[in-house]
């Protein structure tokens, strides 16, 4: 849903998101290079883009409502306030738009039974009662140009519905991998994608995708002459 905001608002968002965006695409005066989130592995300062044909759960809807228009998305109620679980911040014009995701966890929010304090004329603490929102200049992901860029892996990592999706595409790669005989028995690997291991299921899609071996299905008799036979492997 749409929340209003203030011109005063908007310009404090803008800087601060502008700003955050500027940050998160260098590191140490070197730009961030970008690489397919079905190749992430453990190193630092990447950022991920989304190269699923398939868009699960949330994630769909979070993509359908970067494409709409303000117009088109119904108002936020004071009473939906406090169920607030992620928010959307587009920034741009008529030509040129990007849209960010931020996570927003419950210490961020403040309920309207929640009395906080703030100084006000520098030395008089007055309460307020109002629904607030804390944001923090951090965000999880960016859609820019119908692409999704993931800025935060581990975000990513505890979403449900991607997990799944990347489980079933390695137990269909598994399947392919029995079929082709290469490997004498796939058990343990079944048994840790069973165990819900998300970075060895990205690296199983990832081997398996990438092979050239496996992807021309190149027979066993021709890959035991080929060892055999080439002068580094005898």
């Amino acid at each position: 849903k749409r929340l209003n905001l203030t011109k005063a608002a908007q310009e404090q968002l803008l800087v601060t998101y502008k700003d955050s965006i500027l940050d998160n695409l260098r590191y140490e005066e070197n730009e961030i290079p970008i690489l397919n989130l079905s190749q992430a592995d453990n190193r630092r300062h990447i950022i991920y883009q989304y190269d699923e044909e398939d868009f699960p759960g949330s994630l769909n809807s979070l993509k359908e409502l970067s494409q709409l228009e303000a117009g088109d998305i119904k108002q936020l109620e004071t009473e939906d306030f406090i169920k607030i679980e992620a928010i959307l911040i587009d920034i741009g014009d008529n030509q040129d738009q990007l849209t960010l995701y931020k996570n927003i966890s419950s210490v961020e929010l403040i309920r309207p039974d929640t009395k906080w304090f703030g100084l006000k004329d520098g030395d008089t603490l007055s309460v307020n009662t109002d629904p607030s929102i804390r944001l923090t200049p951090k965000f999880d992901m960016m859609f820019v140009n119908g692409k999704l860029y993931v800025f935060n892996l581990k975000f990513i990592e505890r979403h449900e519905a991607y997990n799944k999706l990347m489980l079933d595409k390695a137990r269909t790669e598994c399947i392919a991998l029995e079929h082709l005989s290469y490997v004498e028995s796939i058990d343990s690997i079944k048994l840790r994608l069973d165990s819900e291991d998300m970075p060895f299921a990205r690296k199983l899609i990832k081997v398996i995708r990438n092979s050239p071996v496996i992807n021309k299905n190149i027979p066993n008799i021709e890959i035991q002459h080929f060892c055999q036979n080439h002068p580094v492997l005898k």
